[in-house]
């Protein structure tokens, strides 16, 4: 018995452990674009904004509740002494006594607001300008940590390539050691070229091992901005964000893109309008507000012969003098529709600068990968005329040395600047909103 228990309360939690380990399955190769849907389900940082803007959207509707009728029910039942302070003329009351009766009360209340110049109104359009903005914030945050995983991806991807090339520069250099080897056994080279060598090979061997450890930093930043907690292992696909449509054009074109498509922009602006509703219903707590009021309620000290009455009314509430409360908060919403503006300009003045960067970085990527091609075609035959120049007993080892870093150093440059390109349409994406 102690065993099915215990299998009962097992089951449960290995099954969670199941979901969990499963939530984190990931496809391999990754792509971008799976790495970008997949951030998009897993990140807390998108639920979290996602639930803001709920929350916000929840409080359009608590604004628009005054709007409504309002109708509350109540029912009481009290005990109390009905002993009088003193009688009519020629009447003496009764001496006074602990003896209680009891009283039962039910009512039914209903309110509805008239008019209250824009009071009620002003505070639903400041809560719908403030739910925008809460919903251009959340769009800003998913634009953020979008931005977080295509820069991973670039690193992840950079880094891999990068590794390849270390491994290539490995092997290299181990078959030129063994060439070298054969060389100094007949006597053909000095030992010296077989120490230059073996040189070589274990600085390839140090550049190895950094560029697998920059490798796997880079798999954990990645696994970070995914929001991957203990994922499968996975391969990063050979791919980076392609070419961005609005690439070519120019500085101030992409900067009225920028600001038309920025969430941020956005958000700024529903804080603007979200303050100048919150003014006009600050304002209207200069007038009067007008309602009206019905209630219906029975009474008595027999539950069974209650009395009823009724009443209605209109009520008029003007708040004459609050200690300068309404003038202050006007000031205050005053205030913070010009910070709000100034926020807005010093946004544009930055998204121009972000802009410029991205357009220059692209134009410069675009042109480093050229030339980064023609110099990896330049220092393979360089290469390979060193290595024929050696074998031929004309070339030196340092000779040979030499041309393999640069064929090494020139196959890391086209990476690089393949990230750099990567990189700068990444964040000219990010500029344009998307």
């Amino acid at each position: 018995m102690r065993s099915i228990a215990l299998l009962a309360l097992l089951l449960p939690l290995t099954a969670a452990a199941s979901q969990a380990h499963a939530a984190d399955v990931v496809p391999s190769p990754l792509g971008l674009d799976a790495a970008l849907e997949l951030a998009r389900g897993r990140l807390p940082a998108l639920r979290k904004a996602r639930a803001d803007t709920d929350a916000t959207r929840a409080r359009v509707r608590q604004a628009e509740a005054p709007r409504l009728p309002q109708v509350t029910a109540r029912s009481t039942y009290s005990r109390a002494t009905q002993n009088a302070s003193r009688g009519f003329a020629g009447f003496e009351p009764p001496a006074p006594s602990a003896d209680t009766e009891g009283e039962l009360s039910a009512s039914v209340s209903a309110s509805q607001l008239i008019y209250d110049f824009g009071r009620t109104g002003g505070r639903i359009d400041a809560a719908e300008a403030a739910a925008d903005a809460q919903q251009a914030s959340e769009d800003a945050t998913l634009r953020q940590a979008m931005l977080e995983v295509r820069n991973a991806f670039i690193d992840a991807r950079s880094q891999k390539a990068l590794l390849v090339v270390a491994r290539e520069t490995l092997s290299d250099r181990e078959r030129h050691v063994t060439r070298v080897q054969s060389f100094v056994t007949a006597g053909m080279r000095p030992p010296i070229d077989v120490v230059q060598a073996r040189a070589n090979l274990a600085d390839a061997r140090v550049q190895l091992v950094e560029a697998e450890n920059a490798a796997d930093t880079a798999r954990v930043r990645l696994d970070l901005a995914l929001g991957l907690v203990d994922p499968n292992p996975y391969e990063v696909a050979d791919e980076g964000p392609p070419a961005v449509p609005e690439e070519a054009l120019t500085g101030n074109e992409l900067l009225e893109l920028a600001v038309a498509q920025s969430a941020d922009a956005r958000a700024l602006q529903a804080q603007v309008e979200a303050q100048q509703a919150t003014l006009a219903a600050t304002r209207g707590n200069y007038w009067p507000s007008l309602g009206a009021q019905a209630a219906l309620d029975e009474s008595g000290p027999d539950p069974g012969a209650l009395v009823w009455n009724y009443s209605f009314g209109l009520a008029l509430t003007w708040p004459l003098y609050e200690g300068g409360l309404t003038d202050a908060q006007t000031r205050e919403s005053d205030a913070r529709i010009l910070s709000a503006r100034a926020a807005l300009e010093s946004l544009r003045q930055q998204l121009r600068l972000v802009v410029e960067q991205a357009r220059l970085g692209v134009r410069s990527g675009l042109a480093a990968i050229s030339a980064a091609d023609e110099a990896l075609v330049f220092a393979k035959e360089r290469l390979a005329l060193a290595e024929a120049r050696y074998t031929n007993g004309v070339g030196t080892a340092i000779e040979v040395s030499d041309a393999q870093l640069a064929y090494a150093n020139a196959g890391a440059q086209r990476v690089r600047a393949e990230r750099t390109l990567a990189s700068a349409r990444a964040r000219l994406l990010d500029a344009l909103g998307r």
